[in-house]
């Protein structure tokens, strides 16, 4: 399944970091004389750096505050990913397949080497 299919976001930027759900919102600016003027609210988005147990490095992450508080709760960045089980973003879509292929290959890493028999292979019965 393409992440595509899988992500509703309603505006582009919100696609290349993690904005928690937050959305630009629309609403009026009333001045003091009741004169209405249309403005946007846009999510207040910042560059921070943040440490992936996983792949060992640190990555420079565009999200918003409450996906900030969000990613402390859950424990770090790589909980935040894997405890999402559909991402609210391509970012998070290729971050968290990034992350399993990395525990993926850890696990299979310490795994001891498995033998592999040929189809003549014969079994001394004790």
């Amino acid at each position: 399944m393409r992440p595509t299919a899988l992500l509703l976001e309603a505006f582009k930027r919100a696609q290349h970091g993690l904005y928690a759900g937050e959305r630009i919102r629309f609403g009026n600016q009333v001045s003091e004389m009741g004169n209405k003027t249309r403005r946007t609210w846009k999510p207040n988005a910042q560059h921070v750096p943040l440490w992936s147990e996983a792949l060992q490095e640190k990555l420079r992450v565009r999200l918003t505050t409450t996906a900030l508080e969000l990613v402390d709760k859950a424990g770090g960045l790589d909980a935040y990913i894997l405890e999402q089980r559909i991402p609210e973003s391509r970012y998070a879509f290729h971050l968290k397949a990034k992350i399993l292929k990395r525990k993926l290959e850890l696990e299979n890493e310490n795994l001891p080497p498995t033998g592999h028999l040929s189809k003549n292979a014969t079994f001394n019965a004790a």
